[in-house]
């Protein structure tokens, strides 16, 4: 069998198992059309398979971590993580367009700001802020502690320093599977938790 096959296979599972998600997101993708433009279906059409692909991918993680062996080497959580920056990626450059047209529609805005508070460090290595922090701070940086990539954060740690080595700490929802991020917000000065199935659920919820 193909690896083509073997993808066309999953996304046949995750469609039959989540079904409601994704006529939702059919839904969502019409709404798109006539709210951002029919050139942001395609980006649109992306998001929602891969949305569907990682609800299952979720679910198994969920199960592998919860079950008798926690600490055997498995492709799971790189499957969840990797889908998961993608999925972050294109959902926060079609929320932003929206924004930019819907400047008054908080739900909008809202979601916004939490895909920038987790786009900003997959993408950047960066703060979401750090920019405008220094510019109103006389070029001092955020007195956030930053981890090297690889470490244990309870060890070991150094001042955040703008210069692309900032990673972003995640953990595993304990009710869907899904990747939580935590990212530091610099205007409550305290680390928040995102929630990759919170952001997805947010995102349907526009389409009124």
């Amino acid at each position: 069998m193909r690896a083509t096959d073997h993808l066309s296979s999953i996304l046949a599972k995750a469609s039959e198992n989540f079904s409601e998600d994704y006529k939702r997101w059919v839904k969502v993708m019409h709404w798109l059309g006539t709210e951002a433009g029919i050139a942001h279906l395609q980006a649109a059409s992306s998001l929602a398979h891969i949305d569907i692909i990682l609800r299952q991918v979720e679910t198994e993680h969920l199960e592998e971590v919860s079950g008798p062996d926690l600490n055997s080497m498995s492709y799971t959580t790189m499957f969840v993580e990797m889908l998961s920056r993608s999925w972050v990626l294109i959902a926060y450059e079609i929320v932003r367009v929206l924004a930019d047209r819907k400047r008054d529609d908080r739900q909008i805005i809202e979601l916004k700001k939490r895909l920038a508070a987790v786009r900003i460090p997959l993408a950047k290595a960066e703060i979401e802020g750090a920019d405008r922090f220094q510019k109103r701070n006389g070029g001092r940086l955020p007195p956030v502690l930053s981890y090297p990539m690889g470490e244990d954060p309870r060890i070991s740690g150094w001042t955040y320093a703008h210069d692309g080595s900032h990673t972003l700490q995640t953990a595993v929802c304990n009710h869907t599977g899904a990747i939580v991020w935590r990212p530091f917000d610099l205007v409550s000065k305290q680390e928040i938790e995102v929630c990759r199935r919170d952001l997805s659920d947010e995102f349907l919820n526009l389409a009124k």
